[in-house]
C-alpha cells in the first residue's frame, strides 16, 4: 500500500499530465473542423478541472500526512 506522500506525488503527476494534455489540445486548435473544435475546446475545460480536482487532492493527502488536517 502506497503512504500518503506517495499517493500525494502521483495525484500531482496526474494533474501534471492532465494539464499537459489540456495545453494540447488548446494548441492544436487551429487544425480542427469548427464543429470539432467546440467539443475540444469543452474537452480541454474538464481535464483542467480534473487537473485542479487532483493538486487539491494531493494537497489534502500531504496536510493529512503532516497532522494539519
Amino acid at each position: 500500500m502506497k503512504s500518503l506522500s506517495e499517493l500525494a506525488g502521483v495525484y500531482e503527476k496526474w494533474a501534471i499530465e492532465t494539464d499537459a494534455r489540456a495545453d494540447e489540445i488548446l494548441a492544436a486548435q487551429d487544425s480542427y473542423a469548427y464543429e470539432v473544435r467546440d467539443h475540444q475546446l469543452c474537452r480541454a475545460e474538464q481535464i483542467r478541472a480534473e487537473g485542479a480536482a487532483l493538486k487539491k487532492k494531493a494537497e489534502r493527502r500531504r496536510r493529512t500526512r503532516s497532522g494539519s488536517l
